[in-house]
């Protein structure tokens, strides 16, 4: 997604926010836990009660990290210069990559600008669902934005700088996931993985089998034994059927 320069000088140029704002923010929004939240919204604690009772040692950090998310977001979407920097990253975030696929399909940037800068305030809103369901209070609502976060899109969308950074980072590499050779490549990728795996169930199958056999060798020679004689006779008596079961 943009860099960091690129969010700075186009939420201090459209929105008039000062670039120590938008500095912090960006640095917190792109801390690991706290990345994508509202796109990919951290699972709720009463869900792990299971695992706390399993006590996964895993899923316990999962479930802490996402206590250090909230507290993290409460305390810098302290005011609405910060909560207005921090929903312009989002939402430049996405509109990054629409404005990349309307240019690999060549198609008009100054006509699709309102659809594309409408699109990407709409996908806030799931990020505002999550901020309310994880209980994390801001002073402003994002309803209250959407015309001034809408212009600062349609004119971002626009801007040089923007558009530029798209043209040399995201197009090339949406262009290259598209192309059959990386598609190739990336299906060779995932049957090896897929091969391998099954190479490694088969194996330990096998180990499983001769495992089973050693513990139990002395009972699977005695069912050999009975075949043995079972099928060495024309008749087979209720005496060694039963033997055998």
């Amino acid at each position: 997604m943009p860099s960091h320069d690129v969010h700075r000088l186009l939420a201090s140029r459209y929105l008039g926010l000062s670039e120590d704002v938008v500095r912090v923010i960006d640095r917190v929004v792109d801390l690991g836990p706290v990345h994508d939240v509202g796109r990919r919204m951290p699972r709720d604690a009463p869900k792990y009660l299971d695992i706390l009772e399993s006590g996964d040692v895993g899923k316990l950090i999962v479930l802490e990290r996402r206590k250090s998310v909230a507290e993290i977001l409460e305390r810098y979407l302290s005011s609405e210069a910060h909560v207005k920097a921090f929903y312009f990253h989002h939402a430049l975030d996405m509109l990054a990559l629409r404005l990349a696929s309307v240019l690999i399909l060549e198609l008009d940037v100054e006509k699709m600008c309102c659809s594309i800068a409408e699109g990407a305030v709409l996908d806030l809103y799931p990020i505002e669902k999550n901020l309310v369901e994880m209980k994390i209070f801001v002073p402003i609502r994002l309803e209250d934005l959407e015309e001034e976060l809408k212009n600062a899109l349609t004119n971002s969308r626009l801007d040089r700088l923007l558009i530029k950074w798209v043209k040399n980072n995201i197009v090339p590499n949406l262009t290259r996931y598209q192309s059959l050779d990386y598609i190739k490549t990336r299906y060779i990728e995932k049957m090896q993985k897929i091969v391998k795996a099954d190479a490694r169930y088969e194996t330990g199958l096998s180990l499983g089998i001769v495992a089973m056999y050693l513990r139990h060798r002395e009972e699977f020679k005695r069912m050999e034994n009975l075949l043995d004689r079972l099928l060495g006779r024309k008749e087979a008596t209720s005496e060694h059927l039963e033997d055998l079961w």
